[in-house]
């Protein structure tokens, strides 16, 4: 199972950083990480930058798309999440100039379609924080094209899971619960879950 940093890493041993930044990314890397989740939206100028929630004039400065990409090692992967579905054109650029370990995500379905028809050979796929009653109504809203499904791990239960065998499945909201039958993980404290 992969471990990523939920934008970054966080760990008691090291107390805590700012996240999205590129110090947190470092310590997910330091304490073995297999990647991390970050947050990509447009800043000034259409610069993609890493930032979770809308940016203000009085953010502090934040870390861009391709800080990272120059930072990140070529195995690690990078889940960049689609905060903004202005930015995908930016990242698209971006993205074609490195030769990283891509996952791309978002709520927003139809920003992530809009990516894999930019970049069909980078992994892609929706991130689900909704209890699917029926699985199979939720096979509609998966596009074609997907790789993945991210799922909320408080609200999905392991057997959904088996109804989309053809997808790999990570979840997030995992530091508080029993994680079974995924391929990912994308937790708060990188530190509960990887092996010394």
């Amino acid at each position: 199972m992969l471990i990523l940093g939920h934008r970054g890493a966080n760990s008691p041993l090291t107390g805590s950083l700012s996240e999205n930044s590129m110090e947190a990314f470092q310590q997910a890397l330091d304490l073995g990480a297999d990647g991390i989740e970050t947050d990509v939206r447009s800043g000034a100028n259409g610069v993609p930058v890493l930032c979770h929630d809308p940016i203000r004039d009085n953010d502090t400065p934040l870390a861009s798309l391709e800080e990272l990409l120059d930072w990140a090692p070529d195995d690690f992967l990078l889940n960049l999440e689609i905060k903004d579905p202005r930015v995908i054109p930016d990242m698209v650029d971006l993205m074609n100039q490195y030769d990283k370990r891509y996952l791309v995500t978002s709520f927003w379905h139809r920003s992530v379609y809009k990516f894999n028809k930019e970049m069909p050979h980078i992994d892609c796929g929706p991130i689900i924080s909704f209890s699917p009653i029926f699985a199979m109504l939720l096979r509609g809203m998966i596009l074609a094209g997907f790789t993945h499904i991210v799922w909320d791990c408080s609200i999905v239960e392991s057997d959904v899971i088996s109804y989309f065998p053809e997808y790999q499945h990570f979840a997030y909201n995992v530091d508080d619960y029993e994680v079974q039958g995924f391929d990912g993980i994308i937790s708060d404290d990188v530190s509960l879950y990887v092996e010394e």
